[in-house]
């Protein structure tokens, strides 16, 4: 039976984990979401197409605000019009200005992908499965101006083991939609206080950058495959071949290592593997710029003029 008056929340996020979250609590009739902010499309491409459609234009009486600068004047007005109790903020991508931190009765909660103090930062889920860990979580925490440094409502743990950044991100998200109501409640209606993250624990998860797909055959084959994993939506793993920036779609780990770091060991019409540090990478499926997807079978029979065991790849 929901509440004679729901908790009043805003919200505030863009791509689709945090539509995700908006339609879970929005079909909580203890919940009234008064407001959502989300980005503006963007302009991309010499023809200006846009980079996705928000999610929430078709969500229809809803009160959407997509604002470029969150200090404009009639922007401010607008939100304080609304008196909410908690702002509930999940992926919104800009950073929320003091005064809006400062409007909510109950203040602003973010749902952040890791174990905080562990992996402040834009891309926790990706550095979670880079650094090789096995474990990671949800953490519900009450924002301030400083990113990610807020002190913590309620911290879940969640063990893993080989899942790209999309399938880990998919858990992650299913353990925040059981836990997010009672996170809310306890905040409005038991004044849950959180509790102060450890600075002496604190490790960054920076924004991944697209150069960071190009393998380093000089890194352990462990490193490497994680590298696979957690770049498997973007920028994906590649390579260099003859001026030609090739991707690895998908890839194994292999105990065999048979000569220096980036030298192809075996290129036969069954397997194309490259030496690392330790170990050695069977790469399965490849593509060549402007080309569709292959397999190692098509690789060798397109290029075995030209590519041989025992060249080295950059």
């Amino acid at each position: 039976m929901p509440y004679k008056n729901p908790i009043k929340l805003g919200f505030a996020g863009t791509p689709m984990v945090a539509f995700n979250h908006f339609s879970h609590i929005k079909r909580n009739d203890d919940f009234s979401i008064d407001f959502v902010l989300t980005q503006a499309e963007k302009k991309i491409g010499r023809g200006q197409k846009k980079s996705f459609e928000s999610h929430f234009q078709s969500v229809k009486n809803l009160n959407l605000f997509k604002p470029e600068d969150l200090n404009n004047i009639n922007f401010k007005k607008s939100i304080e019009g609304f008196d909410i109790d908690l702002l509930v903020v999940v992926a919104y991508g800009k950073i929320i200005p003091e005064w809006l931190l400062a409007h909510p009765k109950y203040g602003c909660m973010n749902v952040h992908y890791s174990n905080l103090p562990k992996w402040r930062g834009a891309a926790p889920i990706q550095r979670s499965i880079i650094s090789g860990e096995n474990k990671t979580g949800v953490s519900f925490m009450k924002l301030v101006s400083e990113m990610d440094a807020g002190p913590v409502y309620k911290n879940i743990s969640y063990k893993y083991k080989n899942l790209t950044k999309a399938k880990l991100e998919n858990e992650l998200t299913k353990l925040s939609l059981k836990n997010i109501d009672t996170v809310i409640k306890d905040i409005v209606l038991n004044n849950s206080k959180p509790v102060s993250q450890r600075e002496d624990e604190v490790t960054f998860a920076p924004k991944i950058n697209r150069n960071e797909g190009l393998i380093d055959w000089h890194l352990s084959g462990e490193k490497i495959y994680n590298m696979f994993l957690a770049f498997s939506d973007w920028p994906q793993l590649y390579f260099e071949f003859k001026g030609q920036v090739v991707k690895a779609l998908d890839i194994e780990l292999t105990s065999r290592k048979n000569g220096p770091a980036g030298t192809i060991s075996e290129f036969n019409n069954k397997d194309f593997i490259v030496n690392c540090k330790d170990s050695s990478i069977k790469i399965i499926k490849l593509q060549f710029p402007g080309k569709k997807a292959i397999d190692a079978k098509d690789f060798f029979n397109a290029k075995r003029a030209i590519i041989s065991v025992g060249d080295i790849l950059v």
